[in-house]
């Protein structure tokens, strides 16, 4: 041990040997007197007791008797202190600024990607439950940046956009790109010409940062991907990293780390005056309960280091729900209710659209629900778990084998709840357990019988619940046209 002790003391510059033995002597005297280790930190005090306490710690009976002494923070301090007497020069961090005339401090003015909600030179983070479509909805984004194009009543500066996907590859996002210009009428040239995807999906490992550990501390390191985000940053006006999951392979919890990897990102915004677009999954609170938790997971450091946060989250109605839940640099936007259409693209909730149904099966998923809330069935809310809606669903009789993939049957019971269709419900199960479930609304819109032909060749459900009754109608019209809710509809709000 003794040895161990002077050759890491004697490594250092201007260490003595006598110095070497104090450490030593100090760390193993410690165990016995506190107060004397506090004495031993002065020279006077290793002058006049130095030489009896070098013959002490070198003494093999006493080491016998009272054993090797272990490591502990005590001896920290006089590592520190000699290494100080030879440690390079403060490295200044912190800038000082004068105050100066404050007549003249200007302010200057924020500049944004999109409107409102994605300021530029700043990190803003996306948060959502896994599968509600964040990954679209950034491409959206980007898509009417690329073009220049307002969304859902947003301006949007336009330039070049950087969408970093790690989690899907290139092939699917070109393809929902693709869905994306023919839902909304925007030209595929101009985002063509103006997105660059970078793919980290083959990659090993594809982390923007990692975790490492020197001298027992774990630290955060940006790895070549970062690096190369930055480069590819250059003359950008948003930059999208999808998703902070596989960009932050270290500790979400750690505060320190979330801090340092949500600042390096802001750094690239920042270099390049480009907005910066993080996703990021929600806590498993909110997952499991809409958004009743953190729509973010992890330490609240992500909160904190971004400057503006966007959830997407499901609406009371059951449909979907952008909300700008923190703005540093702007006011709040108003919250902007979404739909999927056919191809799974989330398109603005036109306020007209509540009584015709996009699609043919809708009906039929509705007749659906109808019958087995009128057999005593309860159909829970919930999207996550094995008892979700979509896997009851499946279940009953008269589902509509078209929307058996999940991803038809979600955005069809979102247009049933954003109609007005179906309503959630509390209730309290036997077990006196609080639920929530999927009831017919008291009054249920008119379908349009063109786009499905068998509407009206079913037995109208009768629903008899705490909620009223309600009879199927049809009358073979043509919904309302103004109603409608397509690509140009979609590119005017």
């Amino acid at each position: 041990m003794f040895g161990e002790y002077q050759a890491r003391a004697l490594g250092l510059p201007h260490v003595s040997e006598g110095e070497a033995l104090l450490a030593y002597a100090t760390e193993w005297q410690s165990r016995l007197d506190a107060g004397w280790q506090m004495k031993a930190r002065t020279a006077e005090w290793w002058d006049a007791n130095g030489p009896p306490m070098i013959a002490y710690a070198q003494d093999p009976a006493a080491r016998r008797t009272l054993g090797e002494p272990r490591p502990t923070r005590a001896a920290a301090p006089i590592y520190g202190m000699a290494a100080a007497a030879t440690a390079a020069p403060v490295v200044v961090v912190l800038r000082s600024v004068a105050v100066g005339d404050l007549r003249s401090a200007l302010l200057s003015p924020v500049r944004f990607a999109v409107d409102t909600i994605v300021p530029r030179s700043v990190a803003t983070m996306l948060g959502g439950h896994g599968g509600t479509g964040k990954s679209t909805l950034a491409l959206v984004i980007a898509a009417h940046v690329a073009c220049g194009v307002p969304w859902c009543g947003l301006q949007c500066a336009q330039g070049r956009v950087v969408f970093v996907t790690l989690e899907d590859p290139a092939e699917v996002v070109r393809w929902r790109l693709r869905l994306i210009a023919e839902a909304y009428g925007l030209d595929a040239n101009t985002i063509a010409q103006n997105v660059v995807i970078l793919d980290g999906t083959d990659a090993d490992s594809c982390a923007l940062a990692h975790e490492a550990v020197s001298g027992g501390r774990a630290t955060l390191e940006q790895t070549a991907a970062m690096r190369q985000v930055s480069e590819s940053a250059t003359g950008a006006t948003l930059i999208v990293v999808d998703n902070a999951s596989d960009a932050f392979d270290a500790n979400e919890n750690d505060r320190r780390q979330v801090r340092a990897f949500v600042r390096a990102l802001a750094k690239i915004a920042r270099d390049s005056g480009a907005g910066l677009l993080l996703l990021a999954h929600i806590d498993k609170q909110a997952a499991r309960h809409g958004s009743a938790g953190n729509t973010y997971s992890g330490s609240t450091a992500w909160h904190n280091s971004a400057r503006s946060r966007l959830a997407l989250v499901e609406s009371e109605s059951g449909g979907l729900e952008l909300r700008h839940e923190k703005a540093n640099l702007s006011r709040k936007a108003d919250p902007i209710r979404l739909r999927f259409n056919g191809d799974g693209v989330p398109v603005p909730l036109s306020a007209g659209a509540g009584a015709a149904f996009e699609h043919a099966h809708d009906a039929d998923l509705l007749r659906c629900i109808a019958s087995a809330i009128e057999r005593g069935d309860s159909i829970g809310t919930g999207r996550a778990g094995p008892g979700n809606t979509h896997a009851h669903a499946k279940t009953l009789a008269g589902f509509p084998e078209a929307l058996r993939p999940a991803g038809k049957f979600w955005p069809a019971l979102g247009r049933l709840a954003d109609s007005g269709a179906i309503v959630r419900e509390d209730y309290t199960t036997p077990a006196r357990k609080a639920r929530q479930r999927w009831m017919v609304a008291p009054v249920a819109p008119i379908v349009g019988t063109v786009a499905n032909p068998h509407i009206g060749a079913h037995p109208a459900p009768v629903v008899q619940g705490v909620r009223g009754n309600w009879s199927n109608s049809t009358t073979g019209a043509s919904p309302d046209p103004s109603t409608e809710v397509g690509p140009d509809a979609a590119t005017l709000h």
